[in-house]
């Protein structure tokens, strides 16, 4: 069973709206690269899974 951090605790029981725990939750498992990368598909993306910015691939 998985844990919620004690971030993401704080938050539920603070009432957070639904888009700032989703906000959490990527920022503690998935992370936010600054930078281009290839992900496990292959497909080049950039902070929180964007592949394309104002309409172009990144």
């Amino acid at each position: 069973m998985n844990r919620l951090s004690k971030t993401m605790m704080a938050l539920v029981l603070g009432g957070a709206s639904s888009l700032t725990l989703l906000n959490q939750f990527l920022h503690e498992e998935e992370g936010d690269r600054t930078h281009a990368y290839r992900d496990a598909g292959g497909v080049w993306t950039i902070c929180k899974g964007l592949t394309h910015v104002n309409g172009k691939p990144v």
